[in-house]
């Protein structure tokens, strides 16, 4: 049959939004690719999808479940085995106190790590530490903080460098001590590392 063979009723059902293509095609007798040229045809825009009032499959076995973090419920399969509403909840209750402890941080380390870069980043790790601990003493005019090149920010200086202490064997831990912190505008800090 042809498009222009079709009769008023055949094309009142085409133009019927509530009817699916599948539908009409198992009741003319066509493919669901036949259908759905005849309607762009007739101009019938049909939204992809489900249609209202149709059974949806894939919601009949749903059902609701409390977040364990936040109580908040939502919805799922009974086979899902989700137990958190979303990904944040989830990440909040994991523990993650295990990586803070040195044990944890030797399986991270690389033996390829250079000598200076792992004493560099001891001496930031710590540094950062005693900034939180000692912010109102460090950075009294709560001055910004912020990487070079941004206009107005300041940097985290230690007055007696990294370097220096890596080369004359301090400890990372009287470098990044309270009284060799210092807060610089990061040109000046820039400038001072050459």
């Amino acid at each position: 049959m042809k498009f222009d063979k079709l009769t008023i009723d055949q094309i009142s059902l085409l133009k019927d939004p509530s009817k699916t293509a599948l539908e009409l095609a198992e009741l003319f007798g066509f493919g669901v690719a036949t259908i759905h040229r005849w309607r762009k045809t007739l101009g019938v825009k049909i939204t992809i999808g489900s249609k209202k009032g149709k059974p949806r499959p894939w919601q009949i076995k749903q059902e609701e479940r409390s977040c364990l973090y936040c109580g908040n419920y939502f919805i799922v399969n009974p086979s899902d085995i989700k137990r958190y509403c979303s990904q944040s909840c989830g990440s909040k209750n994991i523990d993650k106190s295990y990586m803070q402890s040195d044990e944890y941080r030797n399986t991270l380390r690389k033996d390829t790590t250079p000598e200076y870069k792992r004493y560099c980043n001891r001496v930031h790790r710590l540094s950062k530490k005693i900034y939180e601990q000692f912010k109102n003493e460090i950075n009294p005019n709560n001055y910004p903080r912020g990487l070079a090149g941004e206009h107005g920010v300041y940097h985290l200086d230690h007055i007696v460098s990294i370097r220096y202490g890596f080369d004359n064997n301090l400890l990372p831990e009287e470098v990044a001590r309270k009284e060799n912190l210092q807060m610089l505008p990061w040109k000046e800090n820039i400038s001072k590392g050459k």
